[in-house]
């Protein structure tokens, strides 16, 4: 059965773990369908089929409240509640339900709201982390006496972050920012990424401990880089599918992100800056400001890329309109959709390309250049990884309606 794209929710504020899309059927007709995940449902996946779409959202508002996982549905929280409860639409009360059932025995919602308030809003005020660096340097050097070459130091360490988050607000980067900035730091050794890691460390306890911008410090938990590599890891064909199929039915905002990073080799903080006008026919463009290394590269685009783009491509504007912790908790959501567990590790995407790059063309300076890496790096990490059997089946990779 082949399935319409629809790009606007057509119900909007629909609770996590539901989607709903128009299709067709075998005679050309079209119905709309609701599908209620595992993560509404807590069980069965329950989907349910309506001519118009009217009768679907009045569906979903009543009788198909009653197939949510305990606590209480949207109709069972206002029986409850009383007349209280119906200053709530039911998207809120939905919301509601599974913000408890979410929390389930770690908490209350009103200390779940103190807790994003504590977080969201710090009690110094909010800096951008190029604000938060310049003013850290200054302390340093008026209070704490810093040598000027200690300070180039830093400086050249916090600008190298700033390239990619200067204008985050310094309250809002997390632990799996920095860690998937440093994993990006592939063309450094692994002492110089511990650098890295060390003076952001401080930057942030400087930040928690004496202005309060931020709650925690992100890189507390970090593991220090060590000189041995970790092992590589990579999508099999099926579950790159599976991904790419959840982000055009839910995320559809994370789909030709998800390909240039799979297809492509991008980096994320590459992706998060590009614009559709650096998009060619056959080539993307990654100017020398925007790529690691500082060196413009091209980047071909693979016969199934150009299919996955075609759906999306823009005559200009951001191809991914989203910060990047927003990229991060998008593609969190769509990983918990999946009916199988989906593991995504970091710049599981990137590695993918350069194993299934490397493994189709045989030639690690072709896809060195293709990836901004150097052709050691290339063969050393990404030579014999993947099986042979799935090397075409990768670079096949199609939407569903695209597919034979």
């Amino acid at each position: 059965m082949r399935r319409k794209r629809n790009q606007k929710a057509p119900i909007a504020d629909l609770p996590s773990g539901v989607s709903v899309l128009r299709t067709v059927n075998g005679a050309g007709k079209e119905f709309w369908r609701i599908r209620l995940g595992k993560r509404f449902t807590g069980g069965t996946v329950v989907k349910k089929d309506f001519p118009v779409l009217a009768d679907a959202r009045s569906w979903f508002f009543g009788d198909g409240q009653l197939k949510r996982a305990t606590p209480g549905s949207a109709i069972e929280l206002k029986q409850k509640a009383g007349a209280a409860a119906f200053v709530l639409t039911p998207a809120q009360l939905a919301e509601a339900a599974a913000a408890y059932r979410t929390l389930d025995s770690l908490g209350t919602l009103s200390e779940a709201v103190a807790f994003f308030v504590k977080h969201a809003r710090p009690r110094g005020g909010i800096k951008s982390f190029q604000e938060a660096g310049t003013e850290y340097l200054a302390f340093l050097k008026n209070r704490k006496n810093r040598s000027d070459k200690h300070l180039k130091g830093l400086r050249s360490n916090y600008d190298r972050f700033a390239e990619d988050y200067g204008d985050v607000k310094i309250h809002l980067v997390r632990k799996d920012t920095v860690e998937n900035w440093l994993d990006d730091q592939d063309n450094v050794s692994a002492k110089t990424r511990a650098n890295y890691l060390r003076d952001l460390y401080s930057l942030f306890e400087f930040a928690v401990e004496q202005k309060s911008w931020c709650a925690e410090n992100p890189c507390k938990k970090i593991e220090k880089p060590e000189g041995e590599a970790k092992d590589i890891t990579f999508l099999r064909p099926n579950e790159l599918e599976s991904l790419l199929t959840l982000a055009v039915e839910h995320e559809t905002s994370l789909v030709a992100g998800l390909a240039l990073k799979a297809f492509a080799g991008l980096r994320t903080s590459e992706l998060l800056i590009l614009d559709w006008s650096k998009i060619g026919d056959s080539q993307i463009e990654i100017s020398a400001s925007q790529s690691k290394t500082r060196r413009r590269r091209l980047v071909s685009i693979s016969e199934n890329l150009k299919v996955w783009l075609a759906q999306y491509r823009k005559e200009k504007g951001p191809v991914v309109s989203l910060s990047p912790n927003g990229w991060h908790d998008a593609i969190q959501r769509t990983t918990a959709l999946a009916d199988e567990p989906l593991n995504l590790p970091s710049n599981v995407l990137r590695h993918s390309f350069c194993s299934y790059h490397y493994a189709k063309y045989k030639n690690e300076n072709l896809t060195a250049a293709e990836a901004g890496n150097s052709p050691a790096v290339i063969f050393n990490h990404y030579r014999a990884l993947v099986p042979v059997r799935d090397v075409d089946a990768y670079w096949s990779v199609l939407p569903a309606d695209k597919q034979d």
